[in-house]
């Protein structure tokens, strides 16, 4: 899984980049199943990355594909 983490994070990274530059108005999330959300995002090192690189999340059921929460 930190594998996909850091991958998603620098394509995160560079999204942002681009709707700094092309759409500032719009806010970019980050979409996990709630598993991963309830788990592998609360580890300490994982929530100081999470802090630090202000990353928002949509939460999701991953039987049914709906949204379960939207974090800022």
């Amino acid at each position: 899984m930190s594998v996909d983490f850091y991958e998603a994070l620098g394509q995160f990274n560079s999204y942002i980049v681009g709707l700094e530059e092309y759409d500032p108005e719009r806010v970019l999330y980050l979409a996990v199943p709630k598993g991963i959300y309830s788990t592998f995002f609360q580890k300490p090192g994982i929530q100081l990355i999470v802090k630090r690189n202000n990353l928002r999340f949509i939460v999701y059921n991953h039987q049914s594909k709906a949204i379960e929460e939207w974090i800022k």
